[in-house]
């Protein structure tokens, strides 16, 4: 069966690079996404699954050339894709192999500390809502609103989005007070202020940690999670519910309400080909539109080479937006650049904001991210730890791929993690302990 998955492996890629000095874009977009589901159908490991399976969405949806928004994309962008998907591809095969022995298994503790902590720090976040609504009026209802925020003070607000990650691996008995207090109320701030990505993302996440931790009930050292239920998939289509909903009310919510952004019917309209049945384009319309604006505005840059002088790298640049003073955004710049609609910067994804400081290689930096993401993913096993780390890494791989740029937020995110981790403190089982139970704290 192994010598089976890795020839027909071998076959789809032979005929991939064949593809490449052809120049057919059909081909090449179907070898590419016949290459990625497969790998999401047939391989073990779940951190290939998940990387596969995000890398297909975000091959497969902006790359239907089922509409004239941005404009038709080149071969040259299918090309870099292609080849930025291989090598991640390439570093996936390669950890997905590596193998860790059972020597103990690290639980985080419940500390009565990090409770209070929580609430206060979701409380403040409540607060500065409040404030900006009162300054600025209803930014859900009338999201070019988000744009004149303090990025500080949405730092702060957003900060609370990663609390559930840390809460869902303390090993307690979860009232409803304990899932709305720390799963629920953390997320609504982000969302009030119309920051529906990192929300989802984080949803996400939490899926991810509730895969890994019912895969190893099972382990001999795991005496704590065996006392827990099965993971439900009534749990994770919820979830998934939840996620799609925030996606599509946002986004119908932001065209209906906006006078700069066109509404959804006139986007059919003027964009889309009139063969295409209009239920299939509402269904895809808001994941469509997002990544078809990203690989688009990419498009732009390959196509046209275009360069924008700065005093530091673009893709770093977003770093030094928090520092007093009117610092300039990357997205901004790029939208002054090429032309935008209303306020908010552009997002040209991790290919096309690589591209604009350097070139052709801008292909190898998303493998380098994925090089993290399995470190984290190799370490999380049998570590709970370290699935939270591995898990907020993998969020945060999937927001710079798509937007493209390096935030401050991503440092402050795996800081709030760490901070909120050691002061809950660590214990571990170790296998020569194995025989004796232990029970979960009350």
């Amino acid at each position: 069966m192994l010598i089976v998955k890795w020839s027909t492996n071998l076959f789809l890629f032979l005929f991939l690079f064949i593809s490449f000095f052809i120049e057919n874009y059909i081909l090449t977009f179907c070898l590419m996404s016949l290459i990625l589901i497969i790998q999401v159908i047939s391989n073990k490991d779940l951190n290939f699954r998940i990387i596969s399976l995000f890398l297909f969405i975000y091959f497969f949806i902006p790359f239907l050339n089922i509409s004239s928004y941005r404009g038709d994309i080149s071969y040259e962008t299918i090309l870099l894709y292609c080849l930025s998907n291989i090598l991640i591809l390439i570093v996936l095969f390669c950890f997905s192999s590596f193998k860790k022995k059972d020597v103990k298994f690290i639980y985080v503790k419940n500390n009565v500390n990090v409770y209070v902590i929580a609430l206060c720090h979701i409380l403040v976040a409540y607060v500065l809502v409040f404030y900006l609504y009162i300054s600025f009026g209803n930014i859900l209802a009338n999201q070019e609103l988000r744009f004149y925020i303090s990025p500080l003070i949405g730092y702060l607000i957003k900060s609370t989005i990663y609390i559930p990650l840390v809460f869902i691996v303390l090993k307690n008995r979860r009232s409803y007070f304990y899932k709305i207090s720390f799963f629920i109320l953390p997320l609504i701030p982000a969302l009030l202020i119309g920051s529906r990505g990192t929300v989802i993302m984080v949803i996400f996440g939490l899926i991810i940690i509730s895969f890994i931790m019912n895969s190893e009930k099972n382990n001999f050292l795991n005496t704590i999670n065996l006392q827990y239920a099965k993971l439900k998939k009534t749990y994770v289509f919820s979830a998934l519910f939840l996620s799609v909903s925030i996606l599509y009310s946002i986004f119908y919510i932001r065209r209906m309400s906006s006078n700069i952004y066109v509404s959804s019917s006139e986007l059919l309209k003027k964009y889309f080909d009139v063969s295409v049945p209009v239920v299939f384009i509402y269904m895809i319309l808001p994941i469509y539109l997002n990544l078809r604006e990203t690989v688009g505005i990419a498009n732009q840059i390959i196509t046209e080479n275009l360069k924008l002088d700065t005093y530091i790298p673009m893709f770093f640049l977003e770093l030094v937006t928090i520092l007093p003073g009117k610092q300039p955004s990357p997205g901004i710049l790029l939208g002054d650049l090429i032309g935008k609609s209303g306020d908010a910067g552009l997002t040209p994804g991790i290919i096309g904001g690589l591209f604009l400081d350097f070139g052709y290689f801008a292909i190898i930096f998303p493998a380098l991210f994925i090089l993290i993401v399995c470190w984290f993913y190799r370490r999380s096993l049998l570590n709970d730890k370290y699935k939270v780390l591995y898990a907020l890494s993998l969020i945060q791989f999937f927001h710079i791929y798509h937007r493209g740029f390096l935030k401050i937020e991503y440092f402050i995110s795996f800081l709030i993690i760490i901070v909120y981790l050691y002061l809950s403190g660590f214990f571990a089982i170790y296998n020569e302990n194995t025989s004796r139970p232990l029970s979960i704290p009350s």
